[in-house]
């Protein structure tokens, strides 16, 4: 991981685990390490991610599909709190077309998650697009579950 080599691959990284388990802070040691290698790195919370995304998409402007097409050609999307709400109807259509252009382009993306990845489908409205979204992100993946305590409390002193 530390070479990059997953993102020439491809390969996209799944970080689960509970709160305070260290996904954040992973995510962002490898953000930090593909800027270092030379790749163009984006980060994201998956609700401002599609908040933002919507608002475009409601604005009737080419700003959506700007914005989809700098997305999609990042080498390295970095998306935080995946599903720990559920997506509307609306943003469920929108993260299908970015994961979809994104395994169409074959770049690599990384996911942080409270929620096993067996798990994404169920909780969206759509389940056959939350099957589809889940395929493209799992058909080529390294993953990687946390174990342990919440680090915010192990390591939080008292005045």
């Amino acid at each position: 991981m530390a070479s990059c080599s997953y993102i020439d691959e491809c390969i996209n990284v799944v970080i689960t685990g509970a709160a305070g388990t260290g996904k954040t802070f992973i995510s962002r040691a490898l953000g930090v390490q593909a800027c270092n290698e030379g790749y163009r790195t984006r980060i994201f919370y998956l609700r401002e991610l599609l908040k933002d995304m919507a608002f475009r998409d409601r604005a009737g402007t080419d700003s959506y599909a700007k914005r989809l097409r700098m997305l999609s050609n990042v080498p390295l999307l970095i998306i935080d709190e995946w599903f720990s709400v559920a997506p509307s109807k609306d943003e469920l259509v929108i993260l299908h077309e970015l994961v979809d252009s994104r395994y169409g382009r074959r770049r690599s993306t990384v996911i942080c998650s409270q929620m096993p990845s067996g798990n994404w489908a169920g909780c969206c409205s759509n389940r056959a697009l939350g099957e589809s979204i889940t395929g493209r992100i799992m058909s080529k993946v390294y993953e990687m579950n946390l174990q342990g305590t919440d680090m915010r409390k192990a390591h939080f002193e008292r005045p």
